[in-house]
């Protein structure tokens, strides 16, 4: 049997904060269609969660109020309470979090639509057979897990092999990352995605959708995507897509596998530089193909094998290699280099140098 108790303190729009425990057990056919913001298990979670299956459920969005959405809470933590959230060995499988029809227009993830505690822990979730359709239009952001990381947090061995379809900052794992205090870090370890990530517009990740923060520092070590990315207009990337932010990013000890393709701007590791602070450090582009579809061989259709497109902006790039054989394209059409064995520039000439190689 489950157990679920209030420990007493008061916590800012949850009102409570809880201390549940699973036991093991499943919450099966839960199907939480409704018209009050917060569509969810827990709509807003403050407080510990461990040892739980959630199957065979489904998500909608909210037709009134905020849509934030996930399957086991709308929002885990918020600013002010008073106990930090600690989420761990939580399962989440043969779930859905809004449809291709009846899309959440906000955050959406296989977890929670938004983290909102800069001392967050979340352990050990799995996300299987769950897919994730967030907004049709310009707004929000939807993962795999988690949709809008709005905080620090500690993040270790997580997963997700499902669908995440979005408009923008589609990520098998995690939409988009904001910290909001600049002594705050987020860690991100010992993660995968092994599904499909799709954004009919812009910024698909691997990994990560897109990087917002402005203040603190983060991390991802240890992690791998094997899924394909597809960006319908730009920017794809098989770990992330794009770094907007000025906090300070590195990706350690990483590689992605899966197929990449965009119209422009498609990178294995990064698809987007924009701003100073990324570090790339012994990530491996083991992509089966990384392909920009868009027939313009100018400098903003550019793509890359490590990264598809910096400029002005400082960087590191160390201890990357790539496979000899694989299909690349930089860019379609007549204007464009169609990377052959015969014809396939070295990039990465040795360990820590980027050259441009013989192509155009």
């Amino acid at each position: 049997q489950a157990s679920l108790s209030q420990n007493g303190q008061e916590c800012h729009r949850a009102n409570r904060c809880f201390n549940f425990d699973g036991n093991g057990k499943k919450i099966t056919n839960l199907h939480n269609k409704t018209d009050v913001a917060y569509p969810s298990l827990f709509g807003i979670f403050n407080g510990i969660a461990k040892n739980l299956t959630i199957q065979n459920s489904e998500i909608s969005h909210a037709t009134t109020g905020t849509d934030v959405a996930g399957v086991f809470a709308s929002y885990i933590g918020t600013p002010s309470a008073s106990v930090n959230p600690d989420v761990q060995n939580i399962v989440i499988k043969d779930c859905k979090v809004g449809s291709d029809g009846d899309r959440i227009t906000s955050y959406a993830g296989g977890l929670a639509g938004q983290v909102e505690n800069d001392n967050a822990v979340i352990k050990n979730i799995n996300v299987r057979d769950t897919d994730v359709y967030g907004p049709s239009s310009n707004t929000g952001a939807s993962g795999g897990v988690i949709g809008y990381l709005h905080s620090g947090a500690e993040i270790e061995k997580i997963s997700s092999d499902g669908t995440v379809k979005s408009y923008r900052y589609t990520g098998g794992l995690i939409g988009a990352i904001t910290i909001a205090n600049t002594d705050k870090t987020i860690s991100l370890s010992k993660s995968c995605f092994t599904g499909t990530v799709l954004a009919t517009y812009r910024f698909a990740g691997g990994l990560i959708g897109m990087n917002l923060s402005n203040t603190g520092t983060i991390t991802v070590s240890d992690c791998y995507s094997t899924g394909n990315v597809t960006a319908t207009s730009g920017w794809a990337g098989g770990i992330m897509a794009s770094h907007n932010g000025t906090s300070s990013i590195s990706f350690e000890n990483c590689y992605a596998t899966g197929s990449i393709t965009a119209s422009f701007g498609a990178g294995g590791i990064v698809a987007q530089v924009s701003q100073n602070g990324l570090s790339v450090v012994r990530c491996m582009p083991f992509n089966s193909s990384i392909t920009a579809t868009v027939a313009d061989a100018s400098e903003h259709y550019s793509s890359g094998v490590v990264i598809g497109y910096a400029k002005d902006v400082t960087l590191v790039v160390n201890w990357c290699y790539r496979p000899k054989s694989f299909s690349f394209t930089e860019c379609s059409g007549n204007s464009g280099n169609t990377v052959t064995d015969s014809t396939k520039p070295s990039f990465i000439t040795t360990a820590g140098t980027i050259t441009k190689g013989s192509g155009t």
